[in-house]
C-alpha cells in the first residue's frame, strides 16, 4: 500500500513531468519537429479519428484524459506494479518505464493508422 505522503509526491511529479513533455511536444515546431497536439490527438479517438478543435468538448475531453494518465494512472502504476516486477537495475527502471510508455503511445493507442 502506498502511504499518502508518497501519492501525493508521485502525483505532483507526474503532473509537472505531463505539462513538460505536452509543451515540449506542441512547440516542437520551434526546433523543426512537427508539433503535437495531445489532447487533440486523444479527443479524435472519441470524434472518430478528426482532430477536435482546441477548446471544444472533445478536446477538453482528450485534455482530462492526458493529464490524468500522465499526473495519477502512470505515476501510481509505476510504483505499485513496474517498479516490484521489473528485472531492470535500479537507476534504469525509471526509463526503461518510460520508454515503455513511449512506444504504447507512439505505436498503439495513439497510432492514426487504420486497419479497415
Amino acid at each position: 500500500m502506498i502511504k499518502l505522503a508518497r501519492m501525493i509526491q508521485l502525483i505532483n511529479a507526474g503532473a509537472v513531468a505531463t505539462k513538460m513533455m505536452s509543451d515540449t511536444m506542441e512547440n516542437a515546431d520551434n526546433v523543426g519537429m512537427p508539433s503535437v497536439d495531445i489532447p487533440a490527438v486523444l479527443g479524435s479517438k472519441a470524434n472518430y479519428e478528426i482532430d477536435p478543435p482546441e477548446g471544444s468538448n472533445k478536446w477538453t475531453t482528450g485534455a482530462l484524459a492526458h493529464y490524468a494518465l500522465g499526473s495519477v494512472v502512470f505515476p501510481l502504476a509505476y510504483e505499485t506494479v513496474y517498479k516490484k516486477i521489473s528485472l531492470c537495475p535500479k537507476p534504469i527502471k525509471p526509463l526503461t518505464w518510460g520508454l515503455l510508455l513511449w512506444a504504447g503511445g507512439a505505436f498503439g493507442a495513439l497510432s492514426k493508422e487504420k486497419t479497415n
